[in-house]
């Protein structure tokens, strides 16, 4: 039994061997290569697919909601698929929201949309209180009360007083508007990082103005309107960042349009977006 243990290994080897051939006759590599470039390209027709990068809560979840209607439509007219990818509010995390950049970097991403709003707070505590105040409204609206012929100030007052807030909603005004909290914008390193790598590779880049900041001076202080449009300038001079206004797209245009939005509205939001990703990749 000692003695046939070394011929036993022998023919486990020939029989290893033989296998081996046996492959090689039947898939020869350069078919191998080709199946797994196949599966790589995937459809010949649709030759790369346009992915997209949705980056906030309300743009993710509420503003963009693309049917397979308007897929199928581009991808018979230009010969992609549009791959979409959604990422909610990073919060002020900044480890959080930089690892997202980051990550875009690696992605072969072909148009990123991000929430304007989200690029004036993310650095650090400067405008906490100013989402303290958002979230606020967030609740009010997200409630059944809503008074559609009411004018904004008597609507947010009237919401305010329904969830006993009053008191709240004056200490918040107080707070944002102190000079404590007017401090210069400045970006973190990592999203400055991705627009420039955006920009070296031809990555679409777009901010999409959301209506929160821009129309309610009655809860946001007016200064934040100055930020932002400084904001907006500086990235476009520097990085080619586009803009986008849902303003000009909707016909009411109070703050609550992307969190009280029904579907009516979230189609003709997705059915303009999709619209415009064709001229903003060229």
């Amino acid at each position: 039994m000692i003695k046939s243990a070394p011929l036993i290994s022998w023919v486990y080897a020939l029989l290893i061997l033989l296998f081996i051939i046996g492959l090689a006759v039947l898939f020869p590599s350069d078919k191998k290569v080709s199946l797994a470039l196949e599966r790589l390209e995937l459809n010949p027709k649709i030759q790369k697919h346009f992915r997209v990068a949705a980056v906030g809560t309300s743009l993710s979840g509420y503003g963009f909601y693309p049917d397979k209607k308007m897929q199928e439509e581009y991808a018979k007219r230009e010969g992609k698929k549009i791959e979409f990818f959604r990422f909610w509010n990073p919060g002020r995390d900044l480890e959080i929201f930089d690892a997202l950049f980051e990550r875009l970097k690696s992605s072969e991403i072909n148009l990123v949309l991000i929430e304007a709003k989200l690029l004036y707070y993310s650095n650090g505590d400067g405008f906490i209180p100013l989402n303290k105040v958002r979230n606020t409204v967030v609740n009010v609206i997200k409630s059944p009360f809503k008074v559609p012929a009411l004018d904004d100030e008597t609507r947010v007052q009237e919401g305010f007083k329904r969830f006993g807030v009053e008191k709240k909603k004056k200490d918040y005004l107080e707070i944002a508007r102190s000079k404590r909290y007017k401090r210069e914008f400045k970006p973190t390193k990592k999203l400055d990082e991705f627009l420039l790598y955006a920009k070296q590779n031809n990555v679409t880049v777009a901010l999409v103005g959301l209506p929160f900041a821009q129309e309610v001076e009655l809860l946001y202080p007016p200064e934040l309107k100055v930020y932002e449009e400084e904001i907006l300038k500086q990235y476009k001079e520097k990085y080619n960042v586009r803009y986008i206004s849902f303003e000009e797209k909707l016909n009411e245009t109070y703050f609550g349009d992307l969190v009280h939005v029904n579907a009516k509205g979230r189609t003709s939001l997705s059915t303009w977006l999709i619209s415009q990703i064709q001229g903003m990749s060229q």
